[in-house]
């Protein structure tokens, strides 16, 4: 039996590893099938390791997709793309297709048109082709359904559901490869104590202030913790700015350790990985590393990480959030800015 799972995201970290448990769902419900995933370039890097995986599809489409780059561009790149998913379901001969997200009505046409027995998916508001799914489900969270308290891994786990498949998995596990724990060891030797920072984000309303991590950085380092900063292109100057501002005993690590398998190794060897509601919290979660990560309006039931690393959640007051992006723009900044560098503190002597 061949199973296609047709993910579209296009170069998003927590939603691509919190897709995993339905891939590893599949293979415990049906140990023989050959799974083929698609992915996005960024997305293939996280998925490598998944050992469910039999065959890996990348749609470098995906990336202009994803990006700021003119609408006809981006309709040029779906077009593309559909057409070539549509000659591997033909090719492949799939005798299954889960439709995953994101939620773009023409994504239900692909496994129709490419001839797939069984084809399963959501419906939601303008979903105008589930019709042709074999069976849909209704599509549950924070936006569609006002579930706010709703867990991205089980709107994942949805789309099995209405298949019959059986859901005893809800975990995300991303293996760490022997050649990443080795590079990593390349740049950071054998640290021991090793906290890492995330301090980037796509949202600056979920962005906990430079000056605060500074801050906690150096408390740290007192403590005699070694603290290391991870990221993407975009944090490169402001880790800058943050490992000068803690000085000594901060190793930043932003621009050696940025590829995605290079960081799982990384966040392999630290004890704790702090940081935002962001996507390399979810990939330390994923590998086994806990994590403690910082909430100002986005709501951690919805969004915090879900791996095999027990997660801390740290948020604005005594109580957690209620909406996910509930305070957006300069109110979600003021709610960061409002966690206090000691109650962070004390959450990481909790989680250590």
């Amino acid at each position: 039996m061949k199973v296609l799972v047709l993910n579209l995201i296009p170069n998003t970290v927590g939603d691509t590893l919190m897709f995993i448990p339905v891939i590893d769902n599949i293979r415990a419900a049906m140990p023989s099938a050959e799974i083929h995933v698609t992915a996005a370039p960024l997305s293939q890097q996280l998925l490598a390791t998944v050992p469910s995986i039999d065959h890996h599809i990348v749609f470098r489409e995906l990336v202009t997709i994803g990006s700021s780059a003119p609408v006809w561009k981006k309709a040029a790149a779906y077009a593309a793309l559909f057409a070539k998913a549509v000659r591997l379901c033909r090719r492949e001969r799939y005798d299954s297709c889960f439709v995953l997200l994101p939620n773009f009505a023409p994504s239900h046409l692909i496994p129709w048109f490419g001839g797939v027995r069984r084809r399963y998916g959501y419906s939601y508001k303008g979903a105008f082709f589930s019709f042709l799914l074999t069976k849909a489900t209704p599509f549950r969270g924070p936006f569609a359904t006002g579930e706010h308290d709703r867990h991205t891994v089980d709107s994942y786990l949805d789309v099995l559901r209405v298949a019959g498949i059986p859901t005893p998995i809800d975990t995300v596990s991303r293996p760490v490869s022997a050649e990443e724990l080795e590079g990593a060891r390349k740049v950071l030797g054998r640290r021991r104590d090793m906290i890492v920072f995330q301090t980037g984000t796509k949202s600056e309303s979920r962005r906990w202030p430079a000056e605060h991590f500074i801050e906690l950085g150096k408390r740290l380092v007192k403590d005699g913790r070694a603290v290391v900063l991870l990221g993407g292109p975009k944090d490169v100057e402001m880790n800058r700015t943050i490992a000068r501002g803690i000085g000594a005993g901060c190793i930043d690590a932003t621009e050696p350790l940025m590829s995605i398998g290079l960081s799982a190794g990384a966040l392999k060897l630290a004890r704790l990985a702090v940081g935002n509601d962001s996507g390399l919290m979810h990939l330390a979660s994923s590998v086994g590393t806990r994590t403690v990560v910082i909430y100002g309006s986005s709501n951690p039931a919805h969004s915090r990480p879900r791996g095999t690393g027990r997660s801390f959640p740290v948020y604005t007051g005594d109580k957690e959030p209620t909406k996910m992006y509930g305070e957006i723009g300069e109110r979600g900044v003021e709610m960061m800015r409002q966690v206090p560098v000691d109650k962070v503190r004390a959450t990481i002597m909790e989680a250590t």
